[in-house]
């Protein structure tokens, strides 16, 4: 959906707070795209999330983030286990 519409706007809600889950939507960039925790997602981020992706934003849920920043410095193997 990406390649034939580069400009819309993607909104992830998931269960999972493991890197390549993460990394497999924001591979091309974070713009344009939100990551968000199903039991997380407070009733502001339901319509900040779709405003921020359609615009050219990304919201991404702190603990993806804190996840991301780990991985960084963990070995591969890891890096791709699922949370």
């Amino acid at each position: 959906m990406r390649e034939n519409y580069p400009k819309m706007g993607v909104v992830v809600l998931s269960q999972y707070t493991a890197p390549a889950y993460a990394l497999a939507l924001l591979e091309d960039g974070s713009a344009g795209r939100a990551y968000l925790l199903k039991e997380r997602v407070p009733v502001r981020a339901n319509f900040r999330a779709p405003f921020e992706s359609s615009r050219g934003g990304s919201v991404i849920d702190p603990l993806v983030v804190d996840e991301l920043v780990k991985a960084r410095f963990a070995s591969p193997q890891e890096a791709t286990s699922t949370g």
